[in-house]
């Protein structure tokens, strides 16, 4: 009788530490990056299979295909506690429909730092945060934030959204038409280097 009851009880033991271990385990991983998300009528999509991160916008009435961002992947939304929502707010008073954040380029800290922070291992934190406001219904973008400090698990205070109000911001169209620009000049500059060195060669 004696040894069965030690016998449940080292099962008890085993199983208790078992499970607490697994806990811990899996109270460390690192929740998915939100990705993807609806605000209103738009849809928001991040992709991270490049080096700069890639956004498009889905909307009713016109869709804009990936364009880069100045962030380095893999980046993503900031999201609610759950992360399963876009964490956004609307500013009426100034016109502002909602404001939105992405934060990417990945801050790389050492063992220690990330204890003074208390922050786990598998903390993604990020020093690059840029703005998409929806103002009267236009999409703009904002300047890429260099100096602020934020994991993506973490919910951000509504003071980092309310500084975006006043910050320089262009329409999406304006910034993918600038990119387009400078991307036919790199090609052209590219040919016409590419030609001078066939004229050299043939000469």
């Amino acid at each position: 009788m004696k040894k069965r009851a030690l016998k449940i009880a080292l099962l008890f033991f085993i199983g208790s530490s078992f499970f607490t271990q697994n806990t811990c385990l899996f109270a460390d991983e690192p929740k998915p990056f939100l990705i993807e998300g609806k605000i209103d009528n738009f849809h928001f999509k991040l992709n991270n299979d490049k080096q700069h991160c890639q956004l498009a916008i889905d909307h009713a009435d016109a869709v804009i295909p990936w364009f880069p961002l100045t962030s380095q992947s893999p980046c993503y939304f900031f999201a609610d506690n759950k992360q399963e929502k876009i964490q956004s707010y609307s500013y009426p008073d100034a016109n502002i429909d909602y404001i939105l954040l992405i934060g990417g380029t990945a801050s790389e800290l050492t063992v220690e730092q990330r204890k003074k922070k208390k922050m786990s291992a598998t903390s993604y934190c990020t020093e690059e945060i840029q703005a998409i406001i929806i103002e009267k219904g236009k999409i703009k973008l904002g300047t890429t934030q260099t100096n602020a400090f934020a994991c993506a698990e973490n919910r951000l205070d509504e003071k980092l959204y309310r500084q975006k109000i006043k910050q320089p911001r262009k329409e999406i169209k304006k910034v993918i038409q600038e990119q387009l620009k400078k991307q036919t000049a790199l090609e052209t500059s590219f040919f016409e280097s590419l030609q001078q060195k066939v004229e050299a060669i043939f000469k």
